[in-house]
């Protein structure tokens, strides 16, 4: 039997795992802190729904996060690159620029095989 608190409870802990999913694709780490926070919100509130939606969001929290940290030297080559490309051809040349570092980093890509179907 389910009391009007626990019903809050449970609506409570699935808005927070919203909250975080919407937190991590903006903001890989504070989404994982909040995605864990909710966690635990959602297992106290024995929240079935909350659980599954705050573990996908961890789960994606962590994978962009260490995405994130394993490319940051290339991110950051290629914002540099960006800021000073003013023409659509040197705006290219960047967006290849990271490919290939990308690639380098990626032993099981062939050389030209990473290509970005839009421009980060």
């Amino acid at each position: 039997m389910t009391t009007p608190t626990m019903r809050i409870g449970r609506r409570r802990a699935l808005l927070l795992s919203l909250g975080a999913l919407a937190l991590t694709l903006l903001l890989p780490v504070i989404g994982l802190v909040f995605g864990i926070f909710t966690l635990v919100v959602s297992a106290r509130s024995k929240a079935v729904v909350g659980i599954v939606v705050s573990t996908v969001v961890v789960m994606m929290a962590v994978g962009m996060t260490a995405t994130q940290f394993y490319f940051g030297d290339e991110l950051s080559a290629y914002n540099e690159c960006k800021k000073g490309a003013g023409t659509v051809s040197a705006q290219q040349e960047c967006v290849d620029g990271l490919e290939r570092a990308m690639e380098a980093k990626l032993p099981f890509l062939a050389p030209g095989e990473l290509r970005f179907p839009f421009a980060p």
